[in-house]
């Protein structure tokens, strides 16, 4: 299951503030990510920017020290209820994400969409883009995969959410 216009209340704040995220997010090199730990969903060219993980996580999402590289992203993480975990996630060119799903049916996955050109994300068959500033929200245990067909990378900011919690209000 997924919602391509999402109205939970913490896809409603991430929206509005896309714009600073974004920024943030601009501000980082490829060379601040590192590679995704499942080679079996990517070969090569998934890589992530670690913010905030909790409980037992891979090592690539627990980076303590780059939540205060982007304080501004790290303040709109903070007011979301039932975070898991979030990163900025960069997909790059020609990288293919390949059919994967989570066990998991605890939680919800968003992608926030910050510069998108050229990728798309398939779930069931059926074929998606991201859009800038727009949240993308989606059941992870279900079937999805996803290219980057364009010239530059693709980043969207990748946060979980406890299932429970995602319709509670945000701080």
């Amino acid at each position: 299951m997924f919602w391509d216009h999402p109205t939970f209340p913490f896809a409603l704040h991430l929206e509005r503030h896309a714009d600073e995220i974004r920024a943030e997010a601009r501000r980082l090199t490829v060379a601040d990510y590192v590679d995704w730990h499942d080679r079996e969903a990517c070969s090569e060219g998934w890589k992530i920017f670690g913010l905030y993980s909790r409980g037992v996580e891979p090592r690539s999402w627990t980076i303590a020290d780059n939540a205060p590289r982007c304080p501004c992203t790290a303040a709109v993480l903070a007011r979301i209820p039932g975070l898991l975990r979030a990163a900025f996630s960069m997909l790059m060119p020609g990288a293919p994400l390949y059919p994967h799903a989570d066990s998991l049916q605890d939680r919800l996955r968003c992608h926030l969409g910050l510069w998108t050109p050229g990728a798309g994300i398939r779930f069931d068959g059926k074929d998606l883009c991201w859009r800038e500033g727009r949240c993308l929200v989606f059941d992870d245990h279900v079937l999805n995969e996803a290219a980057n067909l364009g010239p530059e990378p693709r980043v969207v900011l990748l946060i979980d959410v406890e299932r429970d919690q995602a319709d509670a209000p945000v701080a």
